[in-house]
């Protein structure tokens, strides 16, 4: 637990992870929990076309540990290099420390690099912020895309897709592309980023510190 669960909530609700098999993406809905069916939410496929703003990036692991039979997660930072990462499955603390080294660990076998996209889109016919998460294929298509582009200036959309094959697996790879915006758009991501800003500043601050705790209650 910590003082942030108290004082700020993260803004972003809607998590979206790219469809390899089918293109588009996919985000687990909470809202659609059913205790009295059992029924823990539902997985919601968003078509293209998908625009979107984007407002900030962090950097996150994510991954699948068959040792564990879990998924690895971990806090998010903004430099890999000098931020540290407290890697998790459901079986506990996974690994500390900075990206490179966490990433060797063999407790973190099957762990990988995810970009942490903050925009501004229009889901569920709301403007509000959500948070795309790259891996795979998607993330190498993104890094291609930051290198050549300015991605805090516009907007950007995915319209189509470049099928790959790799053995039998065909897979879906975004095409990303930059598009005009007008002054009222603009004016809201504006306004979006600096709302996101207030939450990521304290965010921040308070996971490093956790991390610096739980290297030394491992040490």
């Amino acid at each position: 637990m910590s003082r942030l669960d108290d004082d700020i909530k993260n803004p972003a609700t809607i998590f979206l992870k790219w469809d390899g098999t089918n293109g588009g993406f996919n985000y687990w809905d909470k809202s659609k929990a059913d205790e009295t069916k059992g029924i823990k939410g539902e997985n919601v496929h968003v078509k293209l076309p998908f625009e979107f703003m984007a407002l900030d990036t962090l950097a996150t692991v994510k991954g699948y540990s068959d040792s564990s039979k879990s998924g690895f997660w971990s806090n998010e930072i903004r430099n890999t290099k000098k931020d540290s990462l407290t890697v998790r499955t459901k079986a506990g603390v996974a690994a500390t420390g900075l990206y490179a080294d966490v990433i060797k660990d063999k407790a973190c076998t099957g762990a990988k690099y995810c970009q942490s996209v903050y925009i501004l889109a229009t889901l569920n016919g709301k403007a509000q912020i959500a948070n795309i998460q790259m891996m795979g294929t998607a993330l190498s298509a993104w890094i291609d895309y930051q290198q050549k582009n300015k991605i805090f200036k516009g907007a950007i959309s995915i319209s189509k897709m470049k099928e790959g094959k790799k053995g039998a697996t065909t897979y879906q790879t975004p095409i990303f592309e930059s598009i005009d915006t007008n002054a009222k758009t603009e004016a809201k991501a504006t306004e979006m980023a600096k709302e996101l800003m207030v939450y990521l500043e304290k965010y921040l601050g308070e996971k490093q510190a956790e991390v610096t705790e739980t290297s030394t209650d491992n040490s």
